[in-house]
């Protein structure tokens, strides 16, 4: 077996020795710990009958899992994990407006910084959907229901402050960065987008961030070039003037930090759509060939 299939069966072996009669509190909160371990196990294995099943699992003992804030929590995000791979954006939007603000509260006393992180990823999760792919195209999540999650997960962050009393500035950068994807839009200057984003980047705190956080926040500064240098076909012709125009509002300075940012996700271990590696392959030529607005 690999890794991560000898991780599944040892998980699953776990949670099926969990569903004997359980006869005290401790009995049943193993059992609820054993499940979503394993439903997290088949996520990250992440094949499209593990995703199945871990929605299935998960969904067979919500009831159980939701009776500890713990518990509960983590089903919520394994859910909408799932949910997102398996690119059901129903289900998805179903999962997420779930959330909960005392089940968030508890889980932000018990583990801030891994409470943080995931809520990050999922923003990550509804900023893609809320952004076209290509330019003239239309996003996968509708306003209605981007406005939706932020009524959902932006009042939650609001308390943040009041309960944090942890001296790691790393976040107030994951509560900017929830934020940023959270307004993200395809009716906002693409220059605003990357603007934000440098401006973020350039903290100090942001430093202290895992790798994969930075790498997936630069590949979300590519993507907003990518809609417009690899748009929809029959909108080629207007994205081309977009594009001009607002390359144009980015001073020269703003392009140098920007291929910065390019050159580190170029180097990392990131895997790339078609449409981004023509995008960061082609940056390089369009800054050169639009120069900044005098």
């Amino acid at each position: 077996l690999d890794d991560a299939s000898a991780s599944v069966s040892a998980a699953q072996q776990a949670y099926e020795l969990s569903l004997k009669p359980s006869r005290g509190e401790s009995e049943r909160q193993q059992r609820d710990e054993a499940t979503w371990y394993f439903a997290d196990r088949l996520l990250d294995r992440g094949n499209p009958s593990d995703l199945q099943r871990a929605v299935e699992l998960l969904s067979l003992h919500q009831n159980d899992l939701a009776k500890s804030p713990k518990t509960s929590w983590n089903a919520w995000i394994l859910r909408s994990e799932a949910h997102y791979k398996r690119q059901d954006i129903n289900a998805y939007l179903d999962t997420v407006l779930q959330l909960d603000s005392k089940t968030f509260d508890s889980q932000i006393k018990r583990d801030q910084s891994v409470t943080m992180r995931q809520l990050m990823n999922l923003s990550f999760q509804i900023s893609s959907w809320a952004f076209p792919a290509g330019y003239g195209g239309q996003p996968r999540m509708s306003k209605e229901s981007l406005k939706r999650c932020r009524d959902v997960i932006l009042p939650a962050l609001d308390t943040l402050p009041e309960m944090s009393r942890s001296n790691d500035s790393s976040m107030d950068v994951y509560n900017a960065l929830i934020r940023l994807n959270l307004a993200m839009s395809p009716e906002r200057l693409l220059s605003d987008h990357v603007s934000d984003f440098l401006e973020l980047m350039n903290q100090p705190a942001v430093m202290e961030l895992e790798k994969e956080v930075l790498d997936q926040t630069r590949l979300s500064m590519l993507q907003f070039f990518a809609a417009l240098i690899v748009p929809n076909r029959q909108f080629r012709n207007e994205a081309t003037k977009v594009l001009q125009r607002e390359v144009q509002l980015l001073p020269q300075t703003t392009r140098d930090r920007i291929r910065d940012q390019m050159d580190l996700l170029r180097n990392a271990a990131v895997s790339l759509s078609d449409d981004e590696q023509i995008a960061i392959d082609s940056l390089p030529t369009v800054f050169k060939a639009i120069r900044p607005q005098t």
